[in-house]
């Protein structure tokens, strides 16, 4: 009544010998149809899953429009500042100097005739950063060489040294830059 239930390697058997049982003609069809099969199979498996992840054309396209709109972005800054008026190197020593007093007002400058040296010490990060960018936009100076050194850490109860507005900068910076004024 209860029959055992057959084995893989006995249904395999049984396939085996019906396939032989069958023509040339019907076994080369059947084999035609698994290669078929398994070809299908490798390729919704394998070949489509890596397609969409590397080769998905709307990622790739999303990701260029993205580059080109910071191209544009970087083009209209570099337009801006072909537009912007050239200071002579008396006016842009003067808003250097402002700049300077303004962010860093420990600083030593030492002018030179096309060139500032601007020597500091105990600068946060963050003030050091703010004057970089004011020296850049409002004297259009670039700066030409600069050895920066940390400094000690900032410690909570010492009182805090000029030029340092911000108790999250743990490092404070000593060191020389030297500006370039433009010509």
């Amino acid at each position: 009544m209860n029959k055992p239930m057959p084995t893989p390697r006995d249904l395999l058997s049984r396939l085996l010998a019906l396939f032989e049982k069958l023509s040339p003609t019907e076994q080369l069809g059947l084999k035609g149809l698994a290669a078929l099969v398994l070809v299908g199979l490798c390729w919704l498996l394998i070949v489509n899953p890596v397609q969409q992840i590397w080769f998905n054309p709307k990622d790739e396209s999303a990701r260029l429009g993205l580059e080109i709109q910071e191209l544009q972005r970087i083009q209209s800054q570099v337009q801006a500042l072909r537009a912007q008026t050239r200071m002579s190197p008396d006016e842009a020593k003067k808003a250097l100097e402002k700049v300077t007093k303004n962010i860093l007002p420990q600083a030593q400058w030492t002018p030179s005739q096309d060139a500032v040296q601007i020597t500091f010490s105990a600068v946060s990060a963050s003030n050091l950063a703010r004057w970089l960018l004011a020296v850049r936009e409002n004297a259009q100076c670039t700066v030409l060489q600069a050895d920066l050194r940390p400094g000690s850490p900032q410690t909570p109860n010492a009182s805090r040294p000029m030029g340092s507005s911000s108790t999250k900068d743990p490092v404070l910076w000593q060191g020389q830059l030297m500006v370039g004024l433009p010509h």
